[in-house]
């Protein structure tokens, strides 16, 4: 099997932010309200296992420590365990962001 590519950062915010009906410009605030901190947490998730991101990376982009990037990525992980409503949004938007680096990715014929 081919491997596919690695979603891209500001594509990945676009569709989990068009998911959440929330401004991409939220996920950079210090806000904790619960939808934008679960979409920036889903964000942080997706690029960290998917896109390769590190964590430092992670925490330059989101203007947040080391810490809060790794404490956002664990509890996602640990929530994806018990939590199938969220398990099954974050696959789809996981599944979304690899499809369109897929289109980006893609010569012309």
């Amino acid at each position: 099997m081919k491997n596919l590519p690695k979603p891209k950062f500001h594509t990945t915010i676009e569709i989990v932010c068009d998911f959440y009906e929330i401004e991409p410009h939220l996920l950079f605030e210090r806000t904790r309200a619960q939808p934008i901190a679960q979409a920036r947490q889903i964000v942080m998730f997706i690029m960290y296992e998917l896109g390769g991101m590190r964590r430092a990376e992670l925490a330059v982009r989101f203007s947040r420590d080391w810490s809060a990037i790794q404490q956002s990525i664990q509890k996602m992980s640990r929530e994806l365990n018990f939590n199938s409503h969220l398990r099954r949004d974050i696959i789809k938007l996981a599944e979304k962001a690899t499809l369109a680096a897929l289109k980006e990715n893609k010569e012309p014929v």
